[in-house]
C-alpha cells in the first residue's frame, strides 16, 4: 500500500519533480509571498552558520519567529531546507508528507474495518482530493504538514485502545500529536482533536470500549503531545493573546462562509473557474474547494449501515453544515461554545471533516463489494444508477446550453470566455457522472467484486481526482520580487531607516525580508494587535505622524504618488523611477532612535493613537508610556545612534545632559529585554506598540536583547519529553529483543 501510494505521489509531483528547465519550484501565492522569504531568513542563516534567528526585525517594525506557527523551525522534517537549501526542500517536504497523510488515511481506514484496497481507495481520495491539491496551490505548506499526520494521529488512538496496556500503546499517539503541533498549523491542529473526541464517542456509543479506559489513552495522547510540541505550544499560545485574532467576531468569521451557489462545485467542478485559468467565485477559491470525485458522493446511500459508516457520514454532514457558516446554524453554536474555536475563521475548512468522512466511506463501500454477502440493497442500487443516468443527460445538455450561448455571443466586443470555461466543466463533470454508472453498472450483486472490477473503481476514481487536483500542480522560477530588487539598488538597508509600500498590498510585504530592509507593513496571519492598530492609524500614508513616528523614510509604489490619492506629497521627493516602480524619500523623517525630555503617561491606547494622529503632536518633544514609570525627564542636549542590529539584539550609544526618555522604534513584545551598561533595566512600552526605556544623563551603551521566556521554557520540555520517549522507545526494543533471545536461543 505504502509503496502504490509512492508511486502514484511521484507521478502527481512531476512538475515538480521534472521542471519544464530545471530550475522551477512550487509557487503556491502564500508561499511565494509569505513562505519563502520567512524560510530563507531562518534556515539559510542555520545554513551558514549564524544560527537560529529568534526575532524577525523586516516585518510590522519586527515580529517573533519562535511564536509563529508557521516557522517551523522546530519541526524535524522542515531540517531538509537548511540542507538542500529553501524551495527545494518545501518541495520535497510536500512530497513527504503528501504520501504520508495518504498512507495514514489507508491505516485510519483499516482500524475501521476496511480491506487492503479499500484502505488504498481511501488514501487516494484523502491525498488528491481537490481540498488538498488546493490548499497546495495555494501555498499553504504548514495546512499540508499538519494535515498528513492528523489521519495517523486517529489510527494510533484506535490501535492504543485495542492494545492491552493502553497507556504504554498511546505513546506513538504522542510523538504522532507532538509531531503534528510543531508542523504550525494551529487551526489544522485544532480539528485533529476535534477528530479524537469524536472517535471517543464513537468508541463509548458502540461500547467498543468503556468510557474511562477509552478516556485514559487520550489523556495520555493529549498531555504528552502537548509537552513534545511545547517548544512551539507555549510561544504561539502566549503570543496569540496578544494578537490581532483575539479581535475577531462571529460576524467577521462568516462572512468567510461557503455560499450555497458554491456547493455545485461538489458535483461540478471549476464551475467558476480555477486558478491558472482564471477564478471568478468568491474567495478563497483553496478554502472553498473540496471536490472529491462523483462516486463518494453517492457512498453514504450504498454502503452498508454499520457503526464506523455512520460516523463517518456524520463526519460529511457536520463539514458541509458547518462550512456554511452562519446560515448553516451549527457553526454559530461551535463558535461561542467550544473553547478556542472563535479564533479560527473561515467556516468552510471544516470541508476538511467533509473529505475524511468521504475517504473513509468509499474505504468502507469497497471493502463491501470485495465481500460475498448478498446484496440487501439492490434496488437502492438500480435507483443510484438511474438517478446518475439522469443526471448526465441534465448536465450534457446544460454544457451544450452553455455553449450555444457562447457561440451565440463569439462575435461580439467581449466574447463569454467564463461561459465557455463552464460548459468544459460541466461537460467534464457529465463525463465523471457516466465513469460512476458504469462503475455501478458493473459491480457484481450477491457475489464479492472481481478483481478488474476493483481496478476500474480506483481507476475512475483517481482519473476524477487527478483532472482537478493535477493541473493545481504549479511551479514556475523564484526570485527576489522586483520592487525589491529595485528597493535594494536605490536605498541599499540600513538599520537607521524604514520602507513603506503605497499601497498596502499584502503580497508586496514580505520580500522586504530578501533584501534585509525594515518594513513598517508585513503580511502574515499574526501579527502584535497593539503594533497593527498602531500602523492602522497611519492610512498607511508615509507623510503621516505614526509614519514618521516608525521612521520610514523611503516609500515604494507602482504609480506616482498623487494616484494615491493620500495627503502630504509636497513632503516627498521623487527618488528614482525603476521601470513601473516609484521610489519616493520622506523631507524630514525621524531617526530611529531618539531621546524625548519629557512622559506622559495614557493607558488608554485608543486615546493616545489619536492624539499621536494630530499634525501639531511631536514625538521628539513627548513621548506616551502606556505604565507609570520612576522616570524623571528634563531637556537638554541628547544624542543616540544605533552601533549594532541583530535580529535578536539591537546596541545603542547614548549621550545626554539631562535624564530622559530613549525611544527605539521597533514593536514592542514583553520578552524583550534592555540593559544599561550592561545592569538591568525596565523596558517600556511607548506610543502604544515601540519601545523605550528611561537613560539616565551621561554616555551609556544601550543593549535591548529578545529573550523569549515562553519559548525557552517550552524547549526544555520539549527536550525532556523526546528523550523521555526514545529512552522509553529503547527500553521496549532492548525488553523486545531479550524476550526473542530466550524463546530462540540460537
Amino acid at each position: 500500500m505504502p509503496a502504490v501510494l509512492a508511486v502514484l505521489t511521484l507521478l502527481f509531483m512531476l512538475p515538480f519533480l521534472r521542471p519544464p528547465t530545471g530550475s522551477e519550484v512550487f509557487d503556491g501565492h502564500d508561499l511565494l509571498y509569505q513562505q519563502y522569504p520567512l524560510y530563507s531568513f531562518i534556515f539559510d542563516r542555520v545554513r551558514d552558520g549564524a544560527g537560529l534567528p529568534l526575532w524577525n526585525p523586516y516585518l510590522f517594525s519586527g515580529q517573533s519567529i519562535v511564536a509563529n506557527p508557521q516557522s517551523t523551525i522546530f519541526y524535524p522534517p522542515a531540517g531538509i531546507m537548511a540542507l538542500i537549501g529553501v524551495p527545494r526542500g518545501v518541495g520535497w517536504l510536500v512530497v513527504l508528507h503528501l504520501w504520508l497523510g495518504g498512507w495514514g488515511m489507508a491505516q485510519f481506514t483499516r482500524r475501521l474495518g476496511a480491506s487492503p484496497v479499500g484502505a488504498l481507495a481511501g488514501g487516494i481520495i484523502y491525498e488528491f482530493s481537490g481540498l488538498m491539491a488546493a490548499h497546495l496551490n495555494a501555498g499553504h505548506i504548514n495546512y499540508l504538514l499538519c494535515a498528513a499526520w492528523l489521519p495517523w494521529l486517529a489510527a494510533a488512538y484506535l490501535w492504543s485502545v485495542e492494545r492491552s496496556n493502553r497507556l504504554l500503546a498511546a505513546l506513538p499517539g504522542a510523538a504522532v500529536l507532538g509531531l503534528a503541533i510543531l508542523s504550525g498549523h494551529p487551526p489544522q491542529l485544532y480539528f485533529g482533536l476535534l477528530w479524537l473526541a469524536a472517535l471517543w464517542v464513537y468508541l463509548v456509543v458502540t461500547k467498543r470500549a468503556a468510557p474511562l479506559p477509552a478516556l485514559r489513552p487520550l489523556v495520555v495522547i493529549a498531555v504528552g503531545g502537548a509537552a513534545l510540541g511545547a517548544a512551539l505550544l507555549l510561544p504561539v499560545a502566549d503570543f496569540t493573546l496578544r494578537s490581532t485574532r483575539t479581535q475577531g467576531s462571529l460576524g467577521f468569521s462568516g462572512s468567510y462562509a461557503l455560499p450555497g451557489a458554491q456547493l455545485l462545485t461538489l458535483l461540478i467542478p471549476n464551475l467558476f473557474g480555477e486558478p491558472n485559468q482564471g477564478y471568478w467565485g468568491l474567495p478563497f477559491y483553496e478554502e472553498l474547494t473540496a471536490y472529491l470525485g462523483i462516486l463518494p458522493l453517492l457512498v453514504p446511500f450504498l454502503v452498508r449501515r454499520r457503526p464506523a459508516a455512520v460516523l463517518l457520514m456524520v463526519f460529511m454532514a457536520v463539514g458541509l453544515v458547518v462550512s456554511l457558516g452562519i446560515d448553516g446554524g451549527l457553526f454559530p453554536f461551535l463558535y461561542y461554545l467550544l473553547p478556542g474555536y472563535n479564533l479560527f475563521r473561515v467556516p468552510p475548512r471544516a470541508l476538511y471533516f467533509f473529505t475524511v468522512g468521504s475517504a473513509g466511506l468509499v474505504a468502507l463501500l469497497i471493502t463491501d463489494w470485495q465481500t460475498a454477502t448478498p446484496d440487501p440493497n439492490r434496488d437502492l442500487y438500480r435507483t443510484m444508477r438511474r438517478a446518475l443516468l439522469v443526471l448526465v443527460v441534465l448536465l450534457v445538455i446544460a454544457a451544450f446550453a452553455l455553449s450555444a450561448f457562447f457561440t451565440a455571443h463569439s462575435t461580439s466586443e467581449t466574447p463569454p470566455y467564463r461561459i465557455l470555461q463552464s460548459a468544459s466543466a460541466t461537460a467534464l463533470a457529465a463525463l465523471a457522472a457516466g465513469a460512476a454508472w458504469l462503475v455501478l453498472r458493473w459491480r457484481a450483486s450477491g457475489t464479492g467484486a472481481a478483481g478488474w472490477q476493483i481496478a476500474l473503481v480506483i481507476a475512475v476514481l483517481l482519473v476524477d481526482l487527478w483532472r482537478v487536483s493535477a493541473p493545481l500542480v504549479t511551479v514556475s522560477a523564484v526570485d527576489v520580487p522586483v520592487m525589491w530588487q529595485v528597493m535594494a539598488r536605490v536605498a541599499p538597508s540600513e538599520p537607521d531607516f524604514r520602507v513603506m509600500t503605497i499601497p498596502n498590498q499584502v503580497i508586496w510585504q514580505a520580500g522586504a525580508v530578501y533584501t534585509r530592509h525594515l518594513n513598517a507593513g508585513g503580511y502574515d496571519p499574526l501579527v502584535s494587535e497593539t503594533y497593527q492598530r498602531l500602523l492602522d492609524a497611519s492610512d498607511y500614508n508615509p507623510t503621516a505622524p505614526i509614519a514618521r513616528l516608525l521612521g520610514v523614510r523611503y516609500a515604494i509604489s507602482d504609480k506616482p504618488f498623487d494616484w494615491s490619492g493620500l495627503p502630504g506629497g509636497e513632503s516627498l521627493t521623487l527618488l528614482a523611477q525603476d521601470g513601473n516602480w516609484y521610489v519616493y524619500e520622506m523631507a524630514d523623517p525621524l531617526p530611529r532612535v531618539f531621546i524625548v525630555p519629557a512622559a506622559r503617561v495614557m493607558p488608554d491606547d485608543e486615546t493616545a493613537r489619536q492624539e499621536m494622529t494630530a499634525s501639531t503632536f511631536d514625538p521628539l518633544a513627548l513621548a506616551l508610556i502606556s505604565q507609570p514609570a520612576n522616570c524623571p525627564t528634563s531637556d537638554g542636549n541628547a544624542a543616540a545612534r544605533i552601533t549594532g542590529y541583530n535580529p535578536d539584539a539591537v546596541l545603542i550609544e547614548t549621550r545626554s545632559d539631562q535624564p530622559g526618555m530613549l525611544v527605539l522604534t521597533d514593536s514592542y513584545d514583553p520578552n524583550w529585554t534592555v540593559t544599561i551598561d550592561d545592569a538591568p533595566a525596565e523596558l517600556l512600552r511607548v506610543y502604544t506598540a515601540l519601545r523605550g526605556v528611561c537613560l539616565p544623563a551621561g554616555e551609556h551603551r544601550v543593549r535591548f536583547e529578545y529573550q523569549p521566556r515562553a519559548f525557552y521554557l517550552g524547549v526544555t520540555i520539549s527536550a525532556a519529553a523526546w528523550l523521555g520517549l526514545a529512552f522509553i522507545g529503547l527500553a521496549r526494543l532492548a525488553q523486545h529483543l531479550l524476550s526473542n533471545r530466550r524463546i530462540n536461543p540460537a
